[in-house]
């Protein structure tokens, strides 16, 4: 993904599992003086543009572990 133009933004995030659709997460909120209850919210990532100058020829080792999927995720 290539980014267009210089404005932050949000993105809704799901994910799916067995079956289920899953899309928010939720915060504690918590005080002395009340009982604690949960903040329900939907699953969001803020989307921050940023300038990065590469170095031209710049070269990148990467050290695979045990079940990683990271290989897979950088060929994408």
């Amino acid at each position: 993904m290539a980014a267009t133009s210089p404005t932050r933004g949000a993105l809704r995030v799901r994910a799916r599992a067995a079956g289920r659709s899953y899309g928010e997460g939720y915060r504690v909120v918590d005080h002395r003086d009340l009982a604690p209850s949960h903040l329900y919210e939907d699953a969001t990532v803020e989307l921050v543009p940023v300038d990065v100058t590469i170095a031209p020829g710049l070269r990148v080792g990467y050290v695979m572990g045990v079940g990683d999927e990271v290989p897979a995720a950088i060929a994408q």
